[in-house]
């Protein structure tokens, strides 16, 4: 949605080795209840000439895994080079990016990653993992069960800054 508003809340980010792994894991999520627009991915990525790229099914009403990585925005992340993400996650990013801060552990902190937390899913990343991050409110518990269920080797729960401030998002990212 253009111009949507959001609450910060919780989310659970897990750490998956394959594409494949964190498909599966997106798609349990989606099947569980999660909505696709509360569904992130990050992983590390080339600058693709644009803002927007789309998997090999591309398109639109595609459901499941596919429509979340479907919305995969290439970003720049000073310090670190490209990346790939959709989802709160390249919100913030995006934001972060506005806002002059730098780093991917300074977006993840708009999402309560503590810092250290956020440097080492910027090693994950470096490393060729992928990111699967999900704003679960009060379903936290059902969304790490099921990223643990599908390979993620490193899952964690963390509470956003606070739950009662409304920001807008950048146009691009909503």
């Amino acid at each position: 949605m253009q111009g949507e508003y959001r609450n910060v809340e919780n989310s659970v980010i897990g750490v998956f080795r394959t594409r494949t792994e964190a498909e599966r894991a997106i798609d349990a999520l989606l099947a569980g209840g999660f909505d696709s627009h509360r569904v992130g991915v990050l992983l590390l990525g080339y600058d693709l000439g644009g803002s927007r790229t789309t998997i090999e099914a591309g398109g639109s009403g595609l459901g499941g895994a596919a429509e979340v990585l479907d919305r995969l925005s290439s970003l720049e992340v000073p310090g670190f080079g490209f990346i790939q993400a959709s989802g709160p996650i390249a919100r913030e990013l995006g934001g972060a990016a506005a806002g002059s801060s730098s780093g991917i552990a300074a977006a993840l902190a708009e999402l309560g990653v503590p810092e250290s937390e956020g440097r080492r899913y910027e090693e994950d990343i470096r490393d060729g993992n992928l990111l699967v991050g999900v704003m679960c409110g009060g379903e936290c518990d059902q969304a790490r069960y099921i990223l643990m269920s599908y390979a993620a080797f490193d899952v964690d729960t963390f509470s956003g800054k606070s739950s009662s401030s409304v920001e807008r998002l950048p146009e691009e990212f909503s």
